[in-house]
């Protein structure tokens, strides 16, 4: 089995995934999308790698603050699949409206192929490891 401690780091991944941002600033993908998903994966990155230098420090860190910070995720992602939608040119476009969407661009197109269902996954097999053992409080040991 993967180690928690990995699979907790995965989720620090989400600090680069903020690079929608940078494509905002490039007018590759509109306002709404960039600016909501830039900030909820920074937020979800920035809260992983909190837990990581609390492993790191204590050898433990708390199931539940772990758990609220997969879900966290989670929702972010399910965010920015409806931004997503709603701000493309299509018949239920709603937000960005008149701004350009360049999702044909490298790196953009691995995102939601690629990276998110692929970082979904690891946050299921999170929570199911987080979630094994009966304690609140996840300790570092040897096999992890």
């Amino acid at each position: 089995m993967i180690g928690t401690r990995w699979l907790i780091g995965v989720r620090a991944f989400r600090i680069v995934v903020g690079l929608s941002l940078l494509e905002r600033s490039r007018k590759n993908v509109g306002t709404t999308f960039a600016y909501w998903v830039g900030v909820g994966d920074a937020i979800a990155g920035l809260l992983a790698c909190g837990l990581l230098v609390q492993l790191r420090k204590t050898g433990q860190m708390s199931r539940r603050v772990a758990s609220w910070t997969i879900l966290f995720g989670m929702a972010g992602f399910a965010w920015a699949y409806g931004t997503a939608v709603l701000s493309f040119e299509t018949s239920v476009q709603v937000f960005a409206k008149g701004e350009v969407h360049a999702t044909d661009l490298l790196p953009l197109t691995l995102i939601p192929f690629l990276l998110a269902p692929i970082a979904t996954a690891y946050m299921v097999m999170t929570l199911i490891e987080l979630n094994q053992d009966t304690p609140n409080v996840y300790r570092l040991s040897a096999g992890h």
